[in-house]
């Protein structure tokens, strides 16, 4: 399901958040078969004869078997759990995908810049967190998807921005480049205070290297504060999400039990041996904030007492894992639930925050 866009990130792309499903179990099971033919109940069967046969209006239903076979999963009323088609699989696995085109800052919705990307294009042309985006190219910014259509193109483009900063305009020249997607980070500073600042917006399949190199560019600046900003963040990757851990929590760290339908448990363990440790650490959430984000967040607030900042979480506990076909379709489907470390699962209720706060970057107070 789409999330509200209440920010659109564009972090060496502009990325509109989608909310995929949460966490997603990398593995995937692939069906073997030999052909196309599939056995199924002889009720089911006979409904697909009848209709290809004897219904009226057959003619305008092209995809019909598509439509059965969504129309049976739909029936489950469960909303993580899908039939999709090739086409509809290769968008799902798209959008997890870390690699696109921007400039590297996030925006809201007023076209307001809320982060800056270390060492990125918009950083290097000298783009500050408060600048609004007035027009690119010399075309007014009307709405935000306009905004992400001008920027994210599929080829490195030269941009001239106009922004407003302090009641006057300004013009800074800046070409996008292709870059992982689904991490910002930057040194800022606040009332004389230097902190790491860490948007995670999807946990997809790089971004432990990109936090590993944050923490990298963060202990060769000696930062001693960290916030980590999963505000917009609807999930991805469990494995992915585990990993990113390791670096706050060593080796060998449990972070999460899955339980299956039967019963099965499986424990994910961190195994980095390289830990970075921070004097006072913070995690800004919202009720965005859903699944492997939510185990990252649990887990750093049970463990490491972050403070988790903002509203509530989602409350999504539970994962999915994919089934694919011999034609590239897939079935994904709900198979566990998760619990934190301690036990809490909080599947339907969320994290619950240690202090409720409407944040604005601009104004926020580490230490």
């Amino acid at each position: 399901m789409r999330m509200k866009k209440l920010l659109t990130r564009l972090s060496l792309l502009i990325l509109i958040i989608f909310m995929m499903g949460g966490s997603f179990y990398m593995g995937t099971k692939y069906n073997k078969e030999a052909g196309n033919t599939t056995v199924i109940p002889e009720k089911y069967s006979k409904i697909y004869e009848i209709l290809s046969d004897k219904w009226l209006n057959y003619n305008d239903l092209e995809n019909m078997d598509e439509e059965m076979l969504k129309g049976m999963v739909k029936g489950l009323n469960d909303p993580y759990t899908q039939y999709l088609t090739k086409e509809e699989a290769k968008s799902l696995y798209g959008a997890l995908s870390d690699e696109s085109y921007g400039i590297g800052v996030a925006i809201n919705d007023s076209f307001i810049i809320e982060a800056v990307q270390m060492n990125s294009p918009a950083k290097n042309a000298g783009l500050q967190i408060g600048d609004k985006i007035v027009s690119i190219n010399n075309e007014e910014i009307k709405d935000i998807d306009q905004l992400v259509e001008m920027i994210s193109s599929n080829e490195c483009q030269d941009l001239s921005i106009q922004i407003l900063r302090d009641n006057q305009y300004y013009t800074v020249n800046c070409s996008t480049v292709l870059e992982d997607g689904t991490v910002l980070y930057d040194i800022m500073e606040n009332e004389d205070h230097t902190y790491g600042y860490l948007a995670i917006y999807s946990f997809g399949t790089n971004t432990p290297s990109k936090m590993e190199e944050a923490m990298i560019a963060f202990s060769e600046n000696d930062i001693k504060d960290l916030v980590i900003d999963l505000r917009y963040n609807p999930g991805g990757y469990v494995e992915s999400a585990v990993e990113c851990l390791g670096y706050l929590f060593g080796n060998d760290e449990l972070v999460c039990v899955l339980t299956q339908t039967d019963g099965k448990t499986t424990e994910f363990k961190t195994e980095n041996e390289e830990q970075y440790k921070y004097v006072n650490g913070y995690v800004l959430v919202s009720r965005y904030t859903a699944s492997a984000a939510e185990i990252f967040a649990g887990c750093l607030q049970e463990k490491l007492d972050y403070k988790l900042i903002g509203e509530n979480t989602y409350g999504k506990g539970i994962a999915q894992i994919a089934y694919t076909f011999s034609d590239q379709s897939i079935l994904k489907y709900t198979y566990a639930s998760w619990s934190l470390p301690s036990g809490k699962e909080i599947q339907g209720v969320g994290l619950e925050v240690d202090e409720e706060e409407d944040i604005q970057l601009s104004n926020f107070y580490v230490g």
